[in-house]
């Protein structure tokens, strides 16, 4: 009797499960040296690498295997879920209809379990820089888009409201939060009916769903947050969802249903002007889209996604006019370019402030930003701001050669740049960094004002209309614990993976907002972590387990 042979896996899968084994691996040797004491304003000697030891390399290879094993197996079994049942789902050029109905009603649920919020924190939980945009809106502080001009116009038709009708700018912070839950409900509604409609599961799990949504308090702080980013959050939840539908549907869905271009249109543009790494996700987005497009070009007779990849762009031209000419010619100032060159100036100033090496130009040039002396006292390891808010801090100097000295420094001083990149974006890519593990600070973390109030509030009067601090505390707390982001972005790329392997490479358009924003905090990030930054991807979670079901159901009507 011959023996059942035992086929080995296609060598691209080893490959891919290989190098992702490898990274992560990396990634756990990597986190167990860093050591921030300070937490973001941590100092040279609080935030710092721990050095390396030969068993750093025994660990390596041993997280490597087992990270290998365990995310072969769970790919294998996913693999070979087609020997188990049959499901049948519906064919790829349609998609069942959502039923606003629906929708509405599960944003219903969210929207009312998030009013004890807004009452505990009355008018919504204001900030620093809730209060910069406040300020511009009431015309008190210099239009900038350092706070993204579309945030504050926002802000400034809300005021503008309550102010017609005899009511102050408080009311008016109020309405914007109020406004705000309602957007994030509907986003959030739409994402859970979408999750069980597509995934093919019973309707009570998008109830269950957007309950928890609802009462999670990590989650239901950021609809009363007066920061861009959950605005910012939501509209990538929206253009997540419908680019997976752009691809189940392989493009059919732009022509079938008449909401789609103009809802895709609006989330892309809310992405651009929320928030100031908006464009570059978009613009990431509408590039993925072109390589879907030509690798379709044949199939797509009516080149459906030809028009979404122009409505891409069109949003990109479209936010770069109205950012760049329209607010120049109403004298609105650009954002400071400091902002956007957060990590490779910190590199820079970890350079001076070791005493790394640099020639005399780049020296000249390091102390016409900032007096070299002052550099051991003002850099700060895992925080940009620090740096950019000294009073001695030349942003001027910015503009002229800054990429040329920073070439020159980096072939000078490659692992001073390694550990200042380490150290500033941690949060976003280990999984056992231990700081990181244990944030639960999120909100508490920006300064409400609404707890201790720091002097001019732009005449905003905060009150717990709940009347019992102790209950809002118990019941309804500003912190809680969340997954770390670095988990979060290792699970969405081993997800990725699996659709490429699987030949299901065109769902990954709908991850790709996702890694667009993880991909410009690797390289901008203000901080070493705040989960706001990526609010989207936490928001997503459904999303990507839905995907993952999918990928299970579709695999079983294939095999």
């Amino acid at each position: 009797m011959r023996e059942a042979s035992v086929q080995m896996p296609p060598l691209r899968e080893l490959v891919a499960f290989g190098v992702f084994s490898c990274f992560l691996a990396l990634s756990v040797v990597l986190g167990y040296h860093i050591v921030l004491e300070g937490g973001f304003d941590g100092t040279l000697d609080q935030n710092r690498i721990i050095p390396y030891t030969p068993l750093d390399i025994v660990a390596f290879f041993f997280i490597s295997a087992t990270v290998f094993v365990f995310s072969f197996a769970a790919f294998f079994a996913l693999r070979s879920t087609g020997v188990k049942s049959k499901i049948r789902t519906p064919p790829s050029d349609t998609l069942s209809p959502l039923d606003a109905r629906w929708v509405i009603g599960l944003a219903a649920i969210m929207f009312v379990a998030w009013i004890p919020y807004v009452l505990a924190y009355w008018p919504g939980l204001v900030f620093g820089d809730s209060l910069s945009s406040i300020r511009q809106a009431l015309g008190a502080q210099e239009w900038s888009n350092h706070f993204p001009v579309a945030y504050t116009l926002i802000l400034k038709g809300c005021i503008a409201i309550t102010g017609a009708i005899g009511f102050d700018a408080t009311a008016g912070c109020a309405l914007y939060s109020i406004m705000q839950m309602l957007l994030m409900a509907l986003a959030f509604g739409f994402l859970c009916r979408w999750v069980t409609v597509r995934a093919c599961v019973n309707g009570l799990w998008g109830i269950i769903i957007a309950v928890l949504l609802g009462l999670l308090p990590h989650i239901a702080t950021y609809s009363i947050a007066m920061w861009k980013d959950p605005l910012f959050s939501a509209a990538a939840v929206v253009a997540s969802l419908l680019l997976m539908d752009l691809a189940l549907s392989r493009g059919y869905v732009v022509r079938s249903r008449w909401w789609w271009m103009p809802m895709f249109a609006f989330s892309l543009l809310a992405m651009a002007l929320l928030r100031n790494n908006g464009l570059y996700v978009v613009a990431f987005v509408s590039t993925a889209l072109l390589v879907m497009a030509a690798a379709s070009w044949r199939r797509d007779k009516e080149h459906n996604l030809v028009k979404a990849t122009l409505c891409g762009f069109a949003v990109i031209l479209v936010a770069f006019c109205i950012t760049g000419p329209l607010y120049a010619a109403i004298g609105i100032k650009e954002a400071p370019r400091a902002e956007s060159l957060g990590v490779p100036l910190n590199q820079m100033a970890r350079v001076v402030a070791t005493g790394g090496s640099m020639t005399e130009d780049d020296k000249a040039y390091m102390d016409s930003i900032l007096p070299i002396e002052l550099y051991p006292e003002a850099y700060r390891p895992s925080l940009t701001d620090n740096l950019k808010t000294d009073d001695s801090f030349n942003a001027s100097a910015l503009e002229d050669g800054f990429f040329e000295h920073w070439l020159s420094m980096l072939w000078q001083n490659p692992q001073l740049y390694f550990e200042s990149w380490e150290l500033q974006t941690c949060g976003f890519w280990t999984v056992n960094q231990i700081d990181t593990l244990a944030s639960n600070e999120n909100i508490s973390g920006g300064l409400p004002r609404n707890l201790k109030p720091l002097g001019n509030e732009a005449g905003i009067h905060y009150e717990n209309k709940l009347g019992s601090d102790e209950l809002r505390v118990t019941l309804f707390p500003l912190d809680e614990w969340a997954v770390p982001a670095g988990i979060i972005n290792w699970a969405i790329v081993y997800l990725g993976i699996c659709l490429l392997l699987l030949k299901r490479s065109g769902w990954v358009i709908g991850l790709v907002p996702s890694l667009g924003i993880v991909m410009t905090l690797l390289v901008a990030t203000p901080a070493y972590y705040w989960p706001r930054y990526e609010a989207a991807c936490y928001f997503l979670v459904p999303f990507y387990i839905a995907t993952a079901l999918m990928l299970a159901r579709s695999r079983q009507t294939t095999t």
